[in-house]
């Protein structure tokens, strides 16, 4: 599995565009929001994608507000 980004987004940001130049630029799945936090996505990278280039391509899409690795699931 590659690892895991978690994409905050600027209130009323449209998430599936958001979520298409997530997939545009490297992400190999990105999970829709869930009701408890509806700004946050969580995108997985690719497996032969790089980490340094898609957090800095992630948080120059329109709509992010941050974009940073989930250190939860890097811990493992």
């Amino acid at each position: 599995m590659g690892q895991r980004f978690v994409i905050g987004l600027n209130p009323g940001t449209d998430w599936t565009e958001v979520k298409r130049g997530l997939l545009k630029i490297g992400a190999g799945s990105v999970n829709e929001p869930s009701p408890a936090q509806p700004d946050v996505l969580v995108a997985t990278l690719a497996s032969d994608g790089n980490e340094d280039d898609f957090l800095r391509r992630a948080k120059e899409l329109s709509g992010v507000r941050y974009a940073e690795p989930d250190a939860w699931r890097s811990s493992y």
